[in-house]
């Protein structure tokens, strides 16, 4: 009966060892969760998951728009490149720069005085950037003008400054010679009309000269007139 009991209880301790080996292993195949652990749900995850993306998103937008801007004002700063550039026909130098060297000197002033004088010859840029101050003619006032510049006395602040020179078109160049030609026809009308006038004044002073011929003598007619009776009467005395 003893050894009967001993069995039983012996069965009974090794199947409480076998459960109790299970229920470990099965304890540890399972993820275990420290306290105090928030688990998400899968809608909760989703939800993260559609945030991340419009997060994402956006950042690729403001990326996409940073880039646009960017490119705006590429083409922005080429245009404003493009307006401040100058055409095939215009020229941009220094106000001043008569010798086209590329700075503004003495020199300069000395060749305005020789165009003054006759002793070189502008061409149409050159005497653009001759008028440093500005004035629409060209004289010793502008070469003194570039001289106080150079001695860093007070003068034209333009001077020395890029300034853009737009030649003048072949009509304005015609209606130039055309003006020109007039003005050369009212002259040579003028000096007609002043010949014709010296001419009139000739004839007039001949006129007058004949005139006072004239004049003279009939006064020698009348004197000789009255000189014949007496030279009659003395020589009839004298008889």
């Amino acid at each position: 009966m003893k050894r009967q009991f001993g069995k039983i209880l012996a069965i009974l301790m090794v199947a409480a060892m076998v459960v109790s080996m299970a229920c470990f292993m099965s304890f540890a195949a399972t993820d275990v969760v420290p306290e105090g652990t928030v688990v998400a749900t899968a809608d909760e995850a989703a939800t993260a998951d559609e945030t991340t993306t419009d997060e994402a998103t956006t950042d690729e937008t403001t990326a996409d728009e940073a880039t646009a801007d960017e490119a705006t004002k590429d083409e922005t700063t080429k245009d404003e490149a493009t307006i401040d550039e100058p055409t095939a026909d215009e020229a941009v130098t220094l106000l001043g720069d008569v010798d086209l060297n590329g700075k503004v000197n003495v020199k300069d002033a000395t060749l305005i005085r020789k165009a003054i004088a006759d002793l070189a010859t502008l061409d149409e840029l050159q005497t653009f950037l001759a008028d440093s101050n500005e004035d629409g003619v060209v004289n010793v006032r502008d070469a003194t003008e570039i001289q106080k510049y150079c001695a860093d006395l007070p003068c034209n602040d333009r001077i020395g400054t890029p300034v853009t020179f737009v030649p003048a078109t072949k009509d304005e160049a015609t209606t130039d010679e055309a003006t020109k030609d007039e003005a050369t026809t009212d002259e040579a009308t003028t000096d007609e009309a002043t010949t014709d006038e010296a001419t009139a004044d000739e004839a007039t002073a001949d006129e007058a000269t004949a005139d006072e011929a004239t004049a003279d003598e009939a006064v020698a007619d009348k004197a000789t007139a009255d000189v014949a009776p007496v030279a009659k009467a003395i020589a009839w005395i004298k008889d």
